[in-house]
Order: C-alpha cells, then structure tokens, then sequence
C-alpha cells in the first residue's frame, strides 16, 4: 500500500500536468479553508444600489467587487470562496463516507459469499436499476435540507459503485497464493484481511 502511494506521488512529481492540477487544487482549499481571514467582502451582506455590478476588467466594473455582484448586490467573489468550503466538504465526507461503505461491503460481499453476497448484490443492481437523480431526490426528501443531509444523499447513492468494485478485487484475490498460504498458516481472519487481501 505504501509502495502503491509512493509510485503515484512519484508520478505526479514528474509531471507537469500533475503538479498544476494538484497545485490548483491545494490553491483552492487553502482559499476555502481561509476564507474567514481573507480581505474579502461578507458574502451574505446585500446592497440593493451597487446590484450586477460587471467584473473589474469591464467598464462599470470596481475594485471593491473583484468579480462583480449578483442581483441582490452580494459580492461573487466572496461568495464563491465561502462557497468553495462547503463544496469542499461535501464533497470529501461524501466520497469519504460511500467509499468506506462500500469497502466493508464489498469486503463482507466477497469473503463470506452465500445468501450475504446474493443480498447485497441484488440490493446493488436495485440501486443501479433506479435513475440516479431520481433516487437522490427520493434520499433528499426524507434527509431533509443541510449538509449533513446532502452528504448522506451523495453517499447513499455512490456506495454501490465502490462495493462492486473491492467485491470484484476480493473475488480475485482470495484465490491467490499468498492468501492460501497465509490461510495454510492459520493466520486470524482479522489479520488475513487487514494484512493479504486489503492491501
């Protein structure tokens, strides 16, 4: 796991296209993350007299309001930095929370096998077979509204994507060699999981 991590942060190290985007990307949350210390305007604060206001670069356009303002006179600059952060974290907590789901599912999918693997692949392909946008709204009808809500939304609905995957790496894996041997050598479930076939 560890050689894993370290041939992809050598590549990315190598490439040009790799160290932009992953310095775009660190730009990004570091603004988000600071948003609150930035000399930025209040994103929810309105001034009906100074609405949409063009960018600076254009000719009506003014320094206090970088990238202008909406139709309410909130400044978009201010609110599209506020706003990365709680894109920002829903969108981490909800690839966190599914790909965690459907890595113990898939895990429990492939090793135990039988009538648990059946269930769970049938409860997969329903999920599969429901339009997605038609499913999160359904979830986000009975979540409700918030954060919260709309990262259970995202998860409940990804889950099923990352089980079929590590399901499909565990069938493979657990007929290979090394795990038949760490078997042969009565190693505990718990370890031959953690150790031989989660890496």
């Amino acid at each position: 796991m560890i050689r894993a991590a370290a041939t992809v942060l050598r590549s990315l190290l190598t490439s040009r296209a790799g160290l932009l985007g992953a310095g775009l990307v660190t730009l990004v949350g570091l603004t988000a993350l600071a948003a609150d210390l930035l000399p930025i305007a209040d994103p929810h604060r309105r001034s009906l007299p100074s609405r949409f206001l063009p960018p600076v670069w254009e000719p009506r356009g003014v320094t206090a309001h970088l990238l202008g303002t909406d139709g309410q006179g909130r400044d978009v600059l201010a609110r599209i930095v506020h706003g990365a952060r709680s894109s920002l974290i829903v969108g981490l907590a909800a690839v966190a929370l599914s790909g965690l789901l459907g890595l113990v599912l898939g895990l429990v999918a492939g090793l135990r096998g039988g009538v648990i693997d059946a269930v769970l692949m049938r409860v997969v392909d329903a999920i599969l077979a429901i339009p997605t946008m038609l499913f999160m709204l359904v979830v986000a009808l009975v979540a409700g509204s918030g954060i919260a809500p709309l990262v259970a939304v995202i998860a409940t609905t990804n889950w099923v994507v990352y089980t079929r995957i590590v399901r499909a790496e565990v069938l493979r894996v657990k007929d290979l060699d090394f795990v038949a041997a760490a078997r042969i050598s009565r190693v505990r479930p718990g370890r031959l999981v953690v150790r031989h076939i989660l890496p």
